[in-house]
């Protein structure tokens, strides 16, 4: 059984990749570090940047 943590960082970064907010590879890279609180700002600007700059490519 998984912490519920990490259930809710799933649910929340595979939201995040469904709306082409980070891309599916960066939200399966960030669940846990997000469920065990050591994710930082730097992650999530890196993150959504990517997330952007693919979907105006498309």
């Amino acid at each position: 059984m998984t912490a519920p943590s990490h259930e809710l960082a799933k649910i929340v970064f595979e939201r995040l990749a469904s709306e082409k907010f980070i891309t599916s590879e960066d939200a399966k890279k960030m669940i846990n570090k997000y469920a065990e609180g050591k994710l930082r700002q730097e992650d999530w600007r890196l993150s959504f940047e990517k997330g952007l700059d693919k979907e105006s490519k498309q």
